[in-house]
């Protein structure tokens, strides 16, 4: 800062003002950039833990009732089903879902939860652009856990 006027007032030069504000729109206009890369990837955790928190529901209502509980693919999202009540899950246009056999990588239609706690066994794999979450399905405890 040097005096700008003739009193010896100090101050900001029009210089100083139009390089700092440079700077900023250019640190603006990258932030849109670096969000857009992380947004598929936490579009793609929080579907895995709606469907984990859906799963677990589906347990507790098919214990609740004594009946099996399904939850199958649908072309927005999943539906779970347990006795008369259904539940329809629609997830981001870009998210997708896939069921599949633990032993091997065919597709599985859908997934049955047995009302004593056990489930078919699964793996899913939930995609966003490219970033991926896979999940695994115990047959014996029915618990869902995220796959490393």
């Amino acid at each position: 800062m040097q005096p700008t006027s003739a009193t010896g007032e100090r101050g900001f030069t029009l210089l100083e003002l139009i390089v700092v504000l440079s700077i900023m729109v250019l640190m603006a206009g990258v932030l849109p950039l670096a969000l857009n890369r992380m947004l598929p990837a936490r579009r793609a955790a929080l579907a895995a833990e709606q469907l984990t928190a859906d799963i677990t529901w589906l347990q507790i209502r098919s214990s609740a009732t004594g009946a099996r509980g399904r939850i199958s693919l649908t072309p927005t999202g999943y539906r779970l089903e347990v006795r008369a009540q259904q539940k329809e899950v629609d997830l981001a246009a870009s998210t997708t879902l896939r069921f599949m056999r633990v032993d091997n990588d065919a597709d599985l239609g859908d997934l049955t939860v047995y009302p004593d706690g056990t489930c078919s066994p699964a793996r899913i794999t939930v995609v966003d652009s490219g970033r991926r979450v896979s999940l695994s399905i115990s047959m014996l405890t029915g618990r869902v856990r995220r796959a490393t």
